[in-house]
């Protein structure tokens, strides 16, 4: 009978085959993730006919909305704010749901280019794009292997904090790749473990329904209706009346700073004599994520509940959403989720790259063969995340079914850079994809510049930070990727000789 294997060679097993195993999955949900940090701004970013408007006019929008939408039983308007300059209005039309961009001084239509958008990367992180729960549950039981992985890798590591301070790129190959790992790791490990953890615990329902099934007889609306109630309506009288001046009752709820305390407006039955109103608050300066809910008569203007006293779990719940998804957050701590989330891209990476460059024994091919599809998972997807900018920046503005056509090219590109990365060797795979990526990003400004119509420009003339912000960091990420891919293709050239 065998011995048992020590605590360490185990965890290091788990370490090694839990991150191969979910390793390319969850590159993507890291990298997805990072890019997500800044949805809003690459939404505006991807759609350039959005020009800055004035404040938001309550009032004005709601007398054009009356005017020129078909009578609905509920307007859902969400107002402007500093990373999203546009409002807009939702409304069920026919048995679907429609959504129209508006002007917030004017309530005017806005019309840009069809585009799938920066909420690509936020959909494709946390559940790869895919309609229902099965990408959810997909990217929770990664989630897991994440956190099982972290942990084993704290304990294989005995040098853990020494390591921080130890990077030797100049060293063996499997040393430079290895202290990379660590650093990237360790450097950042609260993080990782907290928007692992974060990740997991805002979508508890979908991963851990027993609760609900047993509480509540599978029945998912009923735990939703109890745990976060709708506030009471009444029906429409049918009859018209004026409706209430919107403006003293978004005036009654402004911050202390006199900045804009709602986010979301609802309405329902406008212009109706029963007509009610509910005006969400804004959570993009608090770390609980919670919907307080105010509700005025829609006629009279009365106010006939406040913000009510929510359970501490509510409050527990809306903590780790606003952790996860940093709505709290200001540009600086943006960044700082930019840089760690970009981190554990690198550690993921870094760690997949670790595995084949093992010892191996004669005639195994495994080895080669996780190399080879590291190249498509990892610079794959790399250069499909910036081909979809290209994308978006060469496609006709005009043209049908856009925002499918995005997608198709982000799914070419990525699937291009697998077969590319299984027909050639990795040696060879990895200099060319980075060095692609490399250059596409580092013209990435010069293409914005000459296709969308003077907004870049603009942009830099005005300091917007939209505009430069996602210029210096296609800028700064091709400089990083060619640098990697100049000093593998000199590796590549020093094996050759």
């Amino acid at each position: 009978m065998s011995k048992p294997l020590p605590l360490i060679r185990s965890m290091s097993w788990l370490h090694a085959w839990a991150g191969l195993i979910f390793g390319w999955l969850l590159f993507a949900i890291f990298t997805t993730g990072t890019l997500a940090v800044f949805d809003d701004e690459l939404d505006r970013w991807m759609r350039p006919e959005l020009a800055a408007t004035g404040p938001f006019d309550a009032d004005r929008v709601t007398a054009r909305l009356l005017e020129e939408l078909p009578p609905t039983p509920r307007w859902i308007i969400t107002l402007p704010d500093t990373r999203r300059p546009q409002a807009s209005v939702g409304w069920f039309q026919d048995g679907s749901f429609r959504l129209r961009l508006i002007d917030p001084a004017t309530g005017a239509e806005l019309t840009p280019r069809e585009t799938i958008g920066g909420d690509f990367f936020f959909r494709l992180h946390y559940r790869l794009y895919l309609p229902g729960g099965f990408g959810k549950w997909v990217v929770g039981a990664a989630a897991m292997a994440m956190l099982v992985t972290l942990a084993a890798g704290v304990l294989i590591h005995k040098r853990i904090f020494k390591d921080v301070f130890t990077f030797r790129p100049a060293s063996s190959p499997r040393r430079a790749w290895l202290d990379g790992h660590l650093l990237a790791g360790v450097l950042f490990l609260p993080f990782h473990l907290m928007i692992t953890y974060t990740g997991l615990a805002i979508l508890y329902d979908t991963y851990m329904p027993a609760a609900v099934d047993r509480l509540y007889d599978g029945s998912r609306g009923s735990f939703l209706a109890e745990l976060a109630p709708e506030p009471p309506t009444r029906p429409a009288a049918g009859r018209p009346a004026p409706p209430a001046p919107l403006e003293p009752m978004l005036d009654s709820l402004r911050r202390p700073d006199g900045s804009q305390g709602v986010r979301v407006i609802i309405i329902d039955h406008p212009g109706d004599a029963a007509a009610l109103i509910q005006l969400h608050d804004a959570w993009d300066r608090r770390l609980v994520r919670i919907a307080q809910v105010t509700r005025f008569d829609g006629v009279t203007g009365i106010r006939l509940s406040g913000p009510e006293d929510l359970r501490p779990a509510h409050h527990v719940q809306g903590a780790m959403i606003g952790l996860h998804r940093v709505s709290f957050a200001d540009p600086w701590i943006r960044w700082f989720y930019f840089a760690a989330g970009a981190a554990g891209s690198v550690m993921i990476a870094t760690g997949l790259v670790l595995f084949t460059s093992r010892p191996r024994k004669d005639g195994d091919r495994f080895p080669d063969r996780v190399a080879r599809a590291n190249v498509g998972a990892v610079a794959g997807l790399l250069l499909a995340c910036i081909a979809l900018l290209w994308a978006n920046r060469l496609l006709p503005a005009d043209m049908p079914l856009r925002a499918p056509a995005e997608l198709g090219c982000f799914l070419v590109v990525w699937i291009a850079a697998i077969i590319h990365g299984f027909t050639v060797p990795p040696g060879r795979g990895w200099p060319v994809q980075c060095g692609l990526s490399a250059l596409l990003c580092i013209a990435l400004p010069v293409l914005d510049l000459g296709s969308s119509g003077g907004y870049a420009l603009d942009g830099w003339r005005t300091g917007d930070a939209v505009v430069i912000g996602v210029h210096l960091s296609a800028i700064i990420a091709g400089l990083g990727l060619g640098l990697i891919s100049l000093r593998l293709r000199r590796r590549l050239r020093k094996e050759a000789t």
